[in-house]
């Protein structure tokens, strides 16, 4: 999951387009849909790679003028989030 900290109004047709470019060339996962409100944008991704997936992600994020606050990690069958970036955080990852 991508975590972008971002309260502009244009928050959900950034995240939209962004998602639109990562279904149609992101090798290393399958986009999920999105969450936008409160001031932050959720990406999720699906993907059995995920330090691959994120640094693939980043190409397309970039090119969107977008930078994430965080990303997450997490099984399937599991609730708890991992931090998968940044890694120098010790704070633990929570979908917010």
């Amino acid at each position: 999951m991508l975590e972008f900290t971002d309260g502009s109004p244009e928050s959900f047709e950034k995240s939209v387009a962004l998602q639109e470019t990562m279904e149609a060339g992101l090798t290393s996962g399958k986009v999920d849909g999105n969450d936008v409100g409160g001031g932050v944008v959720n990406l999720f991704v699906f993907t059995k790679s995920p330090n691959r997936c994120f640094s693939e992600a980043l190409t397309f994020v970039e090119k969107h003028g977008m930078r994430p606050s965080a990303a997450g990690v997490r099984e399937q069958t599991k609730r708890a989030y991992i931090r998968l970036w940044p890694k120098e955080t010790k704070e633990r990852f929570s979908l917010r």
